[in-house]
């Protein structure tokens, strides 16, 4: 398993322009507690997410390549790893609004 630290990842991006920016709310799928408020970046298929806007450092980053983006309802999408077992299953994100989660906004 490779790990990466989320901080090089966004200074290596730090250059590219950001296709969207906005707060979702977020869990991990294996994780029963409440959804977290979260600010997210994404940078072509990489998706970055702070804990505040003005936050430097990301708490991680999702790669969304080798991953579906599934609808759960309006306001909910599931992002789910498609093969890496090891990795947890996936991230639940919601937004407040339609707009928030539109899925053709997020490159796969």
């Amino acid at each position: 398993m490779r790990i990466i630290n989320p901080k090089t990842i966004v200074q290596f991006l730090g250059g590219q322009k950001e296709d969207r920016a906005g707060y979702l709310w977020k869990r991990k799928s294996e994780n029963k507690s409440s959804f977290k408020r979260r600010y997210f970046i994404a940078y072509g298929n990489v998706l970055a997410y702070y804990e505040k806007r003005i936050d430097k450092e990301p708490l991680g980053v999702l790669f969304l390549e080798n991953h579906v983006i599934e609808m759960i309802d309006d306001l909910t999408m599931v992002v789910r790893f498609l093969t890496v077992k090891e990795l947890p299953k996936g991230y639940y994100l919601r937004g407040d609004s339609t707009d928030d989660v539109e899925v053709g906004a997020y490159p796969t």
